[in-house]
Protein backbone atom coordinates (compact mmCIF):
# COMPACT_ATOMS: atom_id res chain seq x y z
CA UNK A 1 0.00 0.00 0.00
CA UNK A 2 0.97 3.73 -0.50
CA UNK A 3 2.91 3.26 -3.70
CA UNK A 4 3.84 6.83 -3.55
CA UNK A 5 6.23 6.38 -0.92
CA UNK A 6 8.29 3.92 -3.06
CA UNK A 7 7.08 0.69 -2.10
CA UNK A 8 6.42 -1.72 -4.42
CA UNK A 9 6.40 -4.86 -2.58
CA UNK A 10 9.02 -6.53 -4.95
CA UNK A 11 11.21 -7.20 -1.71
CA UNK A 12 8.83 -10.03 -1.14
CA UNK A 13 9.70 -11.98 -3.87
CA UNK A 14 13.38 -12.60 -2.75
CA UNK A 15 12.48 -13.53 0.61
CA UNK A 16 10.03 -16.64 -0.91
CA UNK A 17 13.57 -16.82 -3.40
CA UNK A 18 16.57 -16.86 -1.04
CA UNK A 19 14.75 -17.51 2.07
CA UNK A 20 12.01 -19.88 1.08
CA UNK A 21 9.50 -18.03 2.71
CA UNK A 22 5.86 -18.77 2.67
CA UNK A 23 3.90 -15.35 1.35
CA UNK A 24 0.56 -14.65 1.63
CA UNK A 25 -0.91 -13.22 -1.20
CA UNK A 26 -1.15 -9.50 -0.95
CA UNK A 27 -3.68 -7.56 -1.07
CA UNK A 28 -5.02 -3.98 -0.38
CA UNK A 29 -7.15 -3.55 3.05
CA UNK A 30 -8.78 -1.51 4.07
CA UNK A 31 -10.26 0.67 0.91
CA UNK A 32 -13.42 2.39 -0.20
CA UNK A 33 -15.97 0.39 -1.19
CA UNK A 34 -17.44 1.07 -4.95
CA UNK A 35 -21.34 -0.10 -5.91
CA UNK A 36 -23.28 -0.75 -8.69
CA UNK A 37 -25.35 2.88 -9.89
CA UNK A 38 -23.61 4.51 -6.97
CA UNK A 39 -25.70 7.89 -7.17
CA UNK A 40 -23.90 9.78 -4.63
CA UNK A 41 -21.26 12.04 -6.51
CA UNK A 42 -22.71 15.59 -5.78
CA UNK A 43 -22.33 14.47 -2.00
CA UNK A 44 -19.03 13.84 -1.63
CA UNK A 45 -17.82 14.70 2.25
CA UNK A 46 -21.19 14.17 3.51
CA UNK A 47 -20.84 11.60 6.45
CA UNK A 48 -22.92 9.98 8.81
CA UNK A 49 -21.76 9.01 12.64
CA UNK A 50 -23.01 5.77 13.27
CA UNK A 51 -23.98 3.23 10.05
CA UNK A 52 -24.63 -0.77 10.53
CA UNK A 53 -22.99 -2.30 6.95
CA UNK A 54 -23.82 -6.01 6.85
CA UNK A 55 -22.38 -8.48 4.66
CA UNK A 56 -23.39 -12.29 5.00
CA UNK A 57 -22.27 -12.75 8.50
CA UNK A 58 -20.11 -9.90 8.51
CA UNK A 59 -21.78 -6.42 10.44
CA UNK A 60 -19.82 -4.03 10.98
CA UNK A 61 -20.79 -0.77 13.01
CA UNK A 62 -19.49 3.03 12.67
CA UNK A 63 -18.85 6.01 10.80
CA UNK A 64 -19.23 6.18 6.91
CA UNK A 65 -18.14 8.95 4.79
CA UNK A 66 -19.65 9.63 1.15
CA UNK A 67 -17.07 10.24 -1.62
CA UNK A 68 -17.45 11.09 -5.25
CA UNK A 69 -16.73 7.25 -6.10
CA UNK A 70 -18.11 5.34 -3.40
CA UNK A 71 -18.33 4.89 -0.01
CA UNK A 72 -15.61 5.24 3.14
CA UNK A 73 -14.48 6.03 6.77
CA UNK A 74 -14.10 3.21 9.13
CA UNK A 75 -17.22 1.09 8.94
CA UNK A 76 -16.28 0.78 4.94
CA UNK A 77 -12.46 0.59 5.37
CA UNK A 78 -13.25 -2.55 8.10
CA UNK A 79 -15.98 -4.32 5.86
CA UNK A 80 -14.25 -3.92 2.84
CA UNK A 81 -11.45 -6.63 3.61
CA UNK A 82 -14.31 -9.10 3.14
CA UNK A 83 -16.53 -7.86 -0.34
CA UNK A 84 -16.17 -8.83 -3.82
CA UNK A 85 -17.47 -7.96 -6.89
CA UNK A 86 -20.90 -8.89 -7.19
CA UNK A 87 -21.64 -9.35 -3.60
CA UNK A 88 -24.38 -7.49 -1.73
CA UNK A 89 -23.94 -5.03 1.23
CA UNK A 90 -26.40 -3.74 3.40
CA UNK A 91 -26.33 -0.37 4.46
CA UNK A 92 -28.71 0.84 7.32
CA UNK A 93 -27.68 4.66 8.01
CA UNK A 94 -30.57 4.49 10.94
CA UNK A 95 -29.70 1.11 12.01
CA UNK A 96 -31.32 1.27 15.28
CA UNK A 97 -34.82 1.43 13.36
CA UNK A 98 -37.00 -0.81 11.17
CA UNK A 99 -38.97 0.21 8.35
CA UNK A 100 -41.99 0.27 10.58
CA UNK A 101 -40.53 1.81 13.36
CA UNK A 102 -39.54 4.53 11.34
CA UNK A 103 -43.00 5.16 9.78
CA UNK A 104 -44.79 5.44 13.12
CA UNK A 105 -42.51 8.22 13.93
CA UNK A 106 -43.80 10.04 11.03
CA UNK A 107 -46.47 12.19 11.44
CA UNK A 108 -49.28 13.37 9.75
CA UNK A 109 -48.41 17.13 9.51
CA UNK A 110 -45.59 16.02 7.49
CA UNK A 111 -45.43 18.40 4.10
CA UNK A 112 -46.82 16.72 0.70
CA UNK A 113 -44.01 17.83 -1.62
CA UNK A 114 -40.15 16.83 -2.02
CA UNK A 115 -38.77 19.52 -0.28
CA UNK A 116 -40.92 19.72 2.79
CA UNK A 117 -40.21 16.19 3.24
CA UNK A 118 -36.96 15.93 2.70
CA UNK A 119 -36.84 18.94 5.35
CA UNK A 120 -38.78 17.01 7.72
CA UNK A 121 -37.08 13.79 7.41
CA UNK A 122 -33.59 15.70 8.30
CA UNK A 123 -34.90 17.18 11.04
CA UNK A 124 -36.52 14.39 12.68
CA UNK A 125 -34.65 11.79 12.01
CA UNK A 126 -30.84 13.61 11.75
CA UNK A 127 -30.30 12.78 8.53
CA UNK A 128 -27.70 14.43 6.34
CA UNK A 129 -30.14 17.30 4.69
CA UNK A 130 -28.77 16.44 1.20
CA UNK A 131 -29.00 13.17 1.96
CA UNK A 132 -32.66 13.32 2.82
CA UNK A 133 -33.15 15.42 -0.87
CA UNK A 134 -31.73 12.27 -3.01
CA UNK A 135 -34.32 9.74 -0.91
CA UNK A 136 -37.20 11.43 -3.43
CA UNK A 137 -35.45 12.08 -5.98
CA UNK A 138 -36.81 9.86 -8.47
CA UNK A 139 -38.27 10.12 -11.66
CA UNK A 140 -41.44 8.93 -10.55
CA UNK A 141 -41.68 10.69 -7.72
CA UNK A 142 -44.28 14.30 -8.54
CA UNK A 143 -43.21 17.35 -6.75
CA UNK A 144 -45.81 17.51 -4.36
CA UNK A 145 -46.91 14.04 -4.09
CA UNK A 146 -44.95 12.69 -1.50
CA UNK A 147 -47.45 9.91 -0.04
CA UNK A 148 -46.71 6.62 2.18
CA UNK A 149 -45.44 5.20 -1.24
CA UNK A 150 -42.81 7.65 -1.15
CA UNK A 151 -42.14 7.76 3.09
CA UNK A 152 -42.42 3.30 2.76
CA UNK A 153 -39.82 3.34 0.14
CA UNK A 154 -37.29 6.15 2.06
CA UNK A 155 -37.66 4.16 4.80
CA UNK A 156 -36.69 0.65 3.27
CA UNK A 157 -33.04 3.01 2.36
CA UNK A 158 -32.20 5.13 5.50
CA UNK A 159 -33.24 1.53 7.57
CA UNK A 160 -31.61 -0.69 4.87
CA UNK A 161 -30.42 -0.23 2.01
CA UNK A 162 -28.69 -2.48 -0.58
CA UNK A 163 -26.25 -1.93 -2.85
CA UNK A 164 -24.01 -4.39 -5.49
CA UNK A 165 -20.74 -3.66 -4.96
CA UNK A 166 -18.57 -2.97 -8.03
CA UNK A 167 -14.95 -3.17 -6.55
CA UNK A 168 -13.04 -1.91 -4.14
CA UNK A 169 -10.25 0.63 -3.73
CA UNK A 170 -6.59 -0.39 -5.33
CA UNK A 171 -3.38 0.11 -3.60
CA UNK A 172 -3.28 3.74 -3.91
CA UNK A 173 -6.27 4.07 -1.85
CA UNK A 174 -5.26 1.11 0.66
CA UNK A 175 -4.45 2.35 3.87
CA UNK A 176 -2.81 -1.60 4.65
CA UNK A 177 -1.47 -4.13 3.05
CA UNK A 178 -3.40 -7.57 3.77
CA UNK A 179 -0.91 -10.94 3.50
CA UNK A 180 2.92 -11.11 4.02
CA UNK A 181 5.25 -13.51 5.48
CA UNK A 182 3.27 -15.97 7.64
CA UNK A 183 3.62 -15.56 11.63
CA UNK A 184 4.26 -19.61 12.25
CA UNK A 185 7.67 -18.79 10.53
CA UNK A 186 8.80 -16.20 12.85
CA UNK A 187 9.46 -15.90 16.65
CA UNK A 188 7.47 -13.39 17.74
CA UNK A 189 9.79 -13.10 20.55
CA UNK A 190 12.58 -11.61 18.88
CA UNK A 191 10.79 -10.94 15.28
CA UNK A 192 13.68 -13.30 13.94
CA UNK A 193 12.88 -15.82 11.32
CA UNK A 194 12.79 -19.41 12.91
CA UNK A 195 14.91 -21.49 10.79
CA UNK A 196 17.56 -18.58 9.07
CA UNK A 197 20.99 -19.18 9.35
CA UNK A 198 21.70 -15.78 9.57
CA UNK A 199 19.74 -13.00 12.39
CA UNK A 200 17.21 -11.48 9.95
CA UNK A 201 13.92 -10.30 11.60
CA UNK A 202 10.48 -9.29 9.93
CA UNK A 203 7.84 -6.51 11.65
CA UNK A 204 5.00 -4.52 10.70
CA UNK A 205 3.10 -5.10 7.47
CA UNK A 206 5.45 -7.66 6.31
CA UNK A 207 3.92 -10.20 8.15
CA UNK A 208 0.70 -11.41 7.93
CA UNK A 209 -1.21 -9.56 10.42
CA UNK A 210 -3.63 -6.85 9.56
CA UNK A 211 -6.34 -4.78 11.66
CA UNK A 212 -8.95 -2.26 11.76
CA UNK A 213 -8.78 1.37 11.80
CA UNK A 214 -7.90 3.23 14.89
CA UNK A 215 -4.38 3.19 14.78
CA UNK A 216 -3.56 -0.57 15.49
CA UNK A 217 -1.54 -1.35 12.49
CA UNK A 218 0.83 1.97 13.41
CA UNK A 219 1.02 0.00 17.25
CA UNK A 220 1.58 -3.11 15.41
CA UNK A 221 4.54 -1.72 13.64
CA UNK A 222 6.30 0.31 16.39
CA UNK A 223 5.58 -2.54 19.03
CA UNK A 224 6.82 -5.40 16.71
CA UNK A 225 9.42 -2.92 15.78
CA UNK A 226 10.83 -2.73 20.00
CA UNK A 227 10.24 -6.21 20.15
CA UNK A 228 13.00 -6.83 17.28
CA UNK A 229 15.21 -4.08 19.12
CA UNK A 230 14.94 -5.74 22.20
Amino acid sequence: SYPSTGSDGSFFDVLARDLKLDIVTLVPALTPVFVQEFRYEKLAGISFDDVRITLGKHVEPGPLLITHRGFSGPAVLHISQYVHPGDTITIGYLPDLTPDELLTRVRSDMPGNKTGAANYIAAEFGVPKAFAVTLFEHPEVKLSSIGMKEIRKAAMTLTGAEYSVSGTGGWSDAMVTRGGVTLGQIDLRTMRIKDATCDIRIIGEALDINGNTGGYNLQFAYSSAMTAHC
